[in-house]
């Protein structure tokens, strides 16, 4: 299936009109229309909302298919594999004092995610 026509597919799934998609992405009817049909492509950032707003991933967004993630042994993912290949690439090219900033910021988010989680599984016990 096409990419765009996907995106009609998805809305008919959740059964809504192209109104709704359009106001949740703050665009016309038009211009949304305009991407179920092909006449315009959807920018990085109206992909990501499209994927939130029909909750699929960005790459079924722009594949126009649902793409299983295959999962391995240690419970890796290819998606892990790309996501540490991006980020070991891109640490190269920062200084020492980069580094130890994004250390910093990924430790601090790390244990606000820890702490969410050990909330939500509370709550639900």
């Amino acid at each position: 299936m096409e990419p765009l026509n996907y995106l009609k597919m998805l809305r008919k799934k959740k059964g809504v009109p192209q109104q709704s998609v359009a106001d949740y992405l703050g665009i016309t009817r038009q211009a949304y229309s305009n991407y179920e049909i092909g006449n315009r492509e959807p920018d990085n950032e109206t992909v990501l909302k499209l994927a939130e707003y029909f909750g699929v991933s960005a790459e079924t967004i722009l594949r126009g298919q649902e793409t299983p993630v295959p999962m391995f042994e240690d419970g890796q993912t290819d998606e892990d594999d790309e996501l540490i290949a991006q980020f070991q690439a891109f640490q190269e090219t920062l200084s020492v004092p980069q580094k130890r900033l994004l250390a910093r910021i990924l430790e601090t988010s790390l244990r606000r995610m820890q702490a969410e989680s050990v909330s939500v599984r509370s709550e639900a016990d």
